[in-house]
């Protein structure tokens, strides 16, 4: 497991393992235009991009806060493993303007978020920070026994609380006040994205690692059912790629991001995967702004968050 998080130190900083599954994906193309569309047998819907947001260092997940109409953006500031109290959340306008830098301090390499109620959860290596979404105050740590690298967050209706752990192969979850391991094992296929849909879990994952980050493999979306802990992949959807945000459209069907080689795909609701947008190594755990359509993008090797409507 030491071996797995100096490996991810090394991914952040370099971009050596681009390569590693670019074969499973095809190239997309950039108008003059400002749009982006893939191109293959059949061409996806374009993207427009919208406004861009710079100088934010290693932003790592997006999140968007309909009632309060705000960006939450993790920040790591420093190596994913770091415990070095320079990670903090940031909040950007709906229109692209960074409104608060430091809204919540004193993380260490903060990464996934999730909202319920007043409270913002954010994963931070090992423990589970929650915020109050008002004042940005730490109000509990909830540390997570033989974490290795904690990554995404979702919260359901109830308020219980799951956390991915890629590279113990675990979900942990938060009810309660309890936080404990709720699944582990190799059929969670190395979890990165998470959210709840319902009833369900659905879970984006980086596939199987025999060396350092590379796979056997590529991830794919899974559903798990909460009540029953069943998992299998998500109804026609094929291997993908190394899989990291994962959110749901409105009218159905997803968008996913792969951190390694860049892209982002729209899955439809028959599982069937279209690249849509090519932004190279470091496009890490989108958000979306449902009722527009538009893609709240965090890249951690450029040090930006990108909006991207769908058209």
């Amino acid at each position: 497991m030491q071996r797995f998080t100096r490996y991810l130190t090394t991914l952040v900083l370099t971009a050596g393992f681009a390569a590693a599954h670019a074969e499973h994906h095809e190239h997309a193309g950039h108008g003059h235009d400002g749009h982006s569309t893939a191109h293959g047998e059949h061409a996806g819907p374009k993207v427009k991009k919208l406004w861009v947001v710079e100088d934010l260092p290693v932003p790592e997940s997006a999140l968007y806060d309909a009632a309060g109409e705000r960006i939450f953006v993790s920040i790591i500031d420093g190596g994913p493993m770091d415990k070095n109290s320079t990670g903090r959340i940031a909040v950007v306008h709906p229109d692209g303007t960074l409104t608060d830098a430091e809204f919540a301090t004193g993380l260490h390499a903060p990464k996934g978020l999730a909202l319920h109620g007043n409270r913002l959860y954010a994963a931070d290596i090992d423990t589970l920070m929650v915020i109050d979404a008002t004042s940005g105050e730490i109000v509990a740590q909830h540390v997570a026994e033989g974490a290795a690298f904690l990554n995404d967050v979702a919260a359901d209706a109830e308020g219980n609380v799951y956390v991915t752990d890629m590279l113990a192969n675990r979900i942990y979850r938060l009810a309660d006040g309890e936080f404990s391991v709720w699944m582990e094992g190799p059929a969670l296929d190395f979890p990165n994205g998470v959210f709840v849909e319902g009833d369900t879990l659905v879970l984006g994952t980086w596939g199987n690692i025999v060396d350092g980050f590379s796979t056997d493999r590529p991830g794919q979306l899974h559903v798990i059912d909460i009540a029953s802990k069943e998992i299998s992949p998500l109804p026609g959807a094929a291997p993908l790629g190394n899989l990291d945000g994962v959110e749901a459209r409105k009218g159905g069907g997803y968008v996913v991001s792969d951190w390694m080689i860049g892209k982002v795909f729209v899955v439809d609701n028959m599982g069937q995967a279209t690249e849509i947008l090519d932004r190279g190594q470091g496009a890490a755990d989108l958000g979306l702004i449902k009722e527009q359509d538009i893609i709240l993008l965090p890249h951690m090797k450029e040090n930006l968050l990108e909006a991207w409507q769908i058209q």
